[in-house]
């Protein structure tokens, strides 16, 4: 159940992050998208984030598209392993959009 609870956080905290950063792209540079992946290469072709963050961002929109259609608990458990590396991304994501913000 724990396990399940995670990853059901990571889903809605990852969906939440890319709305968060599409109405920031909306209100701040005017450019409506409304593809996940998209949203983090605007972010990047307008340096608001690095080329790592934009990266480890698009393997955190795979994953969680990912886990929408897992069924073998193998695939689960390698995404489970990644969500520290998944929240670091979403971590450095939020001081970036809260820096840059105000």
């Amino acid at each position: 159940m724990i396990k399940n609870g995670r990853i059901q956080k990571f889903e809605y905290t990852t969906e939440l992050a890319w709305k968060v950063s599409k109405a920031f792209i909306e209100i701040r540079l005017g450019i409506v998208s409304n593809s996940p992946k998209e949203i983090y290469r605007i972010m990047f072709q307008n340096k608001l984030i690095n080329e790592k963050l934009f990266h480890d961002l698009l393997e955190t929109i795979d994953d969680r598209n990912h886990v929408s259609h897992i069924y073998h608990e193998e695939a689960y458990d390698l995404i489970y392993k990644e969500l520290p590396n998944h929240l670091k991304s979403l971590e450095n994501l939020q001081t970036i959009l809260n820096a840059t913000y105000v």
